[in-house]
């Protein structure tokens, strides 16, 4: 019964690991909760997936670190790239009711809207002034 259950876990976990890479295209997080959801069914009982979900979870927020970096003319530059896909964005989803275009309205908008929240730090700003508020 337990080699069982660990053998469906298993499963589950690679499953998850697979498919996420074939929803990765899809607008928001795509497939990146599918997989840590894949690590953690692994993470039951296997060492090295509990050590590659810690070193995710230390390491996971340099990433922002090195595609934002603190440059006056890289911050305009996301600045304006993240309005033009907010545009774009707006624009698509007025124009066009159209599934293809409907996807690629809703993917211009969270594009924009992650290079906005992303760049010069904002989300954290945003994020520590609501602590402050809320306390």
């Amino acid at each position: 019964m337990r080699s069982l259950r660990h053998f469906i876990f298993d499963i589950i976990g690679i499953a998850l690991i697979l498919i996420s890479p074939l929803l990765g295209w899809l607008p928001g997080p795509g497939g990146i909760p599918l997989l840590l959801a894949g690590l953690g069914f692994l993470s039951i009982h296997h060492d090295w997936a509990k050590k590659l979900i810690k070193y995710i979870r230390n390491n996971g927020l340099k990433i922002s670190e090195k595609i934002f970096i603190e440059h006056p003319a890289l911050q305009a530059l996301y600045d304006m790239l993240s309005f033009t896909f907010l545009a774009g964005g707006i624009y698509l989803l007025l124009r066009y009711t159209k599934s293809i275009t409907l996807s690629l309205a809703i993917f211009c908008l969270f594009t924009g809207a992650t290079l906005f929240l992303g760049n010069r730090k904002r989300l954290e700003l945003f994020i520590e002034k609501m602590k402050k508020i809320l306390r």
